[in-house]
């Protein structure tokens, strides 16, 4: 593993940045989100940290979730949310992070 990660714009289907690495999910600049696979993003921080990340994946999605960053539906109550992959065209489940910006502080 190269320990890079790698999105793809979620209109185009293209890559927003060098795509050496593994494809975690999709930038989503309309609706200000990252659209994740939510194991693959987590496989891939329990990577960079060599393992050695002490959160478990829920614990990590429900400090995402208190920080409101976590995009979670009413309806839902859940954690992932379905987006259609723009290159595939079908559903998937991902989950949705909001983009935070240090000025929005």
């Amino acid at each position: 593993s190269t320990g890079k990660i790698y999105l793809l714009d979620y209109e185009t289907g293209k890559p927003v940045m060098d795509t050496k690495g593994q494809m975690v999910g999709f930038l989503d600049r309309k609706e200000n989100e990252y659209y994740f696979y939510e194991r693959t993003i987590y496989n891939e921080i329990q990577k960079f940290y060599n393992h050695k990340f002490v959160m478990s994946r829920l614990s990590l999605w429900k400090e995402l979730q208190n920080a409101g960053l976590l995009h979670i539906t009413e309806k839902q109550k859940r954690k992932t949310v379905q987006r259609v992959n723009p290159i595939t065209k079908q559903k998937e489940k991902v989950i949705a992070v909001k983009i935070h910006y240090e000025h929005d502080k």
